[in-house]
């Protein structure tokens, strides 16, 4: 099975819904992607507050290419375009010409937006051009009032690392120099994909006084550090791939709390079962099978790490004394007795099954960070780890 598999499998994407970038279209898809946006706003809000912005959808071509030539004749050459009445449309593919205005006239210091980008399907694309097809979900605009730029780099690449960690996704900054007119450094933020090929998930640009120069904004908002952030779909392709073992793919505890699940047999009249049950709190975190000897336990199993479930409680009876079999995928099997030793299971095992994930993917990033340089497979040179 591969990540597309795992996500048609767990109803994120239709089965003929899956393009570069992977967009999630479904229910459940919609909910991630609100998830994830979530854990991105909560990582930068913890010292910035943060404004949405919503820029008009369509613009003027002479309007947006006077305030951004340099830009639009790098990365977006093929863009979609039309004419109405004469005049040539666009449909805006950035909205940072807007954040920086309106940060710098409402005294901003962050501005996030959400857009589509429409590009022509027979696009060619220079190096450092975003996704095909597929615009990044969400663009972050940061002001720092910092005058120590390496300071605020760190700031950034830590923000930007601890939201990884919190999807669990193992990644390796690579920084390289920044592309005349645009920006001062690029931070490339990348995971590993299945040919052991790093590639962007996040992109991150220190913009430079040369691009800045070329707004409509004052020299004091001229003095910080501005940062260009935004993210790709693709986040979720290799949140797929990192968080899938030869069963299926299992959720991250951010995106889903079931990690466990309890199979008994209902015909023994289990007091540690019904403590279970009552247990508002428990009952939440739990997948419960009452089918043991209605359907074989091979079957239950099979059916239970298909449905992401890493840690399967099986309810053992021997001279009358109730045990249950843990069956983990991070650990050999092994027993617990009593209630209480389900309960520290319990609260304990989503950040075990995380960290297993993450660690088990981290450990492939090592040969990258020991050369002390990588590459993003999309792009031809090589970046410093950061």
């Amino acid at each position: 099975m591969n990540f597309k598999e795992a996500l048609k499998n767990l109803n994120l994407v239709y089965p003929d819904g899956i393009a570069k970038g992977f967009p999630l279209w479904t229910a459940k898809g919609l909910e991630m992607q609100n998830t994830t946006l979530e854990a991105f706003m909560e990582v930068f809000s913890k010292q910035y507050n943060i404004d949405i912005n919503y820029p008009k959808e369509i613009q003027q071509v002479s309007e947006f290419f006077g305030k951004y030539k340099d830009r639009t004749e790098k990365y977006d050459s093929t863009i979609a375009l039309f004419n109405e009445n004469g005049k040539d449309f666009m449909y805006i593919t950035d909205a940072l010409p807007y954040n920086l205005e309106k940060m710098d006239k409402k005294n901003k210091s962050a501005l996030i937006s959400y857009y589509y980008m429409i590009r022509l399907l027979d696009s060619k694309q220079i190096p450092m051009s975003r996704d095909y097809y597929i615009s990044p979900l969400l663009q972050l605009n940061l002001a720092i009032e910092n005058k120590d730029k390496k300071y605020c780099i760190n700031y950034v690449v830590k923000c930007m690392k601890e939201f990884c960690k919190k999807i669990n996704l193992p990644v390796v900054v690579l920084e390289y120099d920044g592309v005349k007119g645009y920006s001062e450094k690029v931070y490339m933020v990348s995971a590993i994909n299945e040919k052991g090929e790093t590639q962007t998930i996040l992109q991150c640009s220190l913009l430079s006084n040369e691009l800045l120069g070329k707004f409509d904004i004052s020299d004091k908002f001229k003095e910080k550090s501005i940062f260009d952030i935004g993210y790709s779909q693709k986040i979720f392709a290799y949140l797929a791939y990192n968080n899938m073992d030869r069963f299926g793919m299992r959720m991250p505890s951010i995106y889903n709390y079931k990690d466990i699940a309890i199979v008994y047999n209902e015909k023994f009249n289990s007091n540690t079962i019904k403590k279970l049950l009552k247990n508002n709190d428990i009952n939440e975190k739990i997948y419960f099978n009452n089918q043991l000897g209605v359907k074989k336990l091979k079957k239950i199993k099979n059916q239970c790490l298909k449905q992401g479930i890493r840690i399967i409680m099986v309810q053992n009876i021997e001279d009358g004394i109730e045990s249950f079999r843990v069956y983990s995928i991070n650990k050999g099997e092994y027993q617990v007795l009593d209630y209480q030793d389900i309960c520290d299971i319990i609260a304990n095992a989503k950040e075990e099954l995380d960290f297993y994930y993450y660690k088990s993917n981290d450990t492939k990033l090592n040969d990258i960070r020991e050369c002390g340089y990588g590459y993003v497979s999309e792009f031809n040179w090589k970046g410093k780890i950061v």
